[in-house]
């Protein structure tokens, strides 16, 4: 799997592709610029490939920060670093330093199976990320993290949620709890969706405990 990076340009302008953030020689390539009617072209500049030989499933979903500085693609089906047979699935998260996007940090999900990654949202800063780990086929509920970045690392915020904790209905939500996500520009208030079975608000209190506002 690869994500490709495009930069909105004016049509004159000449930009330096960002090299490929792979263990693999793949070469970047050769791809057309798309025109836009305002002189303004969608610029190929960079090839982010997933940086194991589990590559299945990167790129599933992707998040990017409101200024672009930080991107998040999920890798539901991939393999836990210490743990080879075990795909957790994982999230990926790259930092811009204004020449090339540089890998932050890969966040696993915890158990064989949790498919954590389905679904990720970024904060418009992209200092906070919210994460979901969804497998309907399995009877254990699926559930969403919310990290934050501080001191270099990124540090869970707040509790784990699960479906139980905030859906009305009590049947197969649980089990497709964190379908999608959405996060506030701040990451105070998160949206969770459980496809057709429902869905809530949440808000990060002062204790950075997430509390329910809305259920359906």
């Amino acid at each position: 799997g690869r994500v490709l990076v495009y930069e909105l340009m004016p049509s004159n302008t000449t930009l330096t592709p960002s090299p490929a953030l792979s263990v693999h020689p793949t070469p970047i390539p050769s791809l057309p610029s798309y025109s836009q009617p305002s002189q303004l072209v969608h610029t190929f500049y960079a090839n982010l490939v997933a940086s194991s030989n589990d590559s299945r499933s990167f790129g599933k979903c992707i998040s990017f920060s409101k200024d672009g500085s930080t991107l998040a693609i999920g890798s539901p089906d991939g393999k836990h670093e210490t743990s080879p047979t075990d795909i957790t699935g994982y999230v990926t998260i790259y930092k811009y330093d204004g020449s090339q996007w540089l890998e932050s940090r890969k966040i696993y999900g915890v158990e064989n199976d949790d498919r954590f990654g389905t679904s990720v949202a970024l904060s418009a800063n992209g200092d906070i990320i919210a994460i979901s780990a969804v497998n309907p086929l399995l009877s254990r509920a699926s559930y969403v993290k919310v990290f934050e970045h501080e001191n270099e690392d990124w540090i869970q915020v707040g509790q784990s949620i699960e479906g139980a904790d905030c859906l009305a209905s009590t049947d197969k939500g649980y089990f497709t709890f964190g379908s999608d996500l959405s996060l506030s520009n701040d990451g105070r208030w998160m949206a969770v969706n459980a496809l057709n079975d429902g869905g809530c608000v949440l808000e990060r209190n002062d204790e950075n405990e997430w509390t329910l506002v809305i259920n359906a």
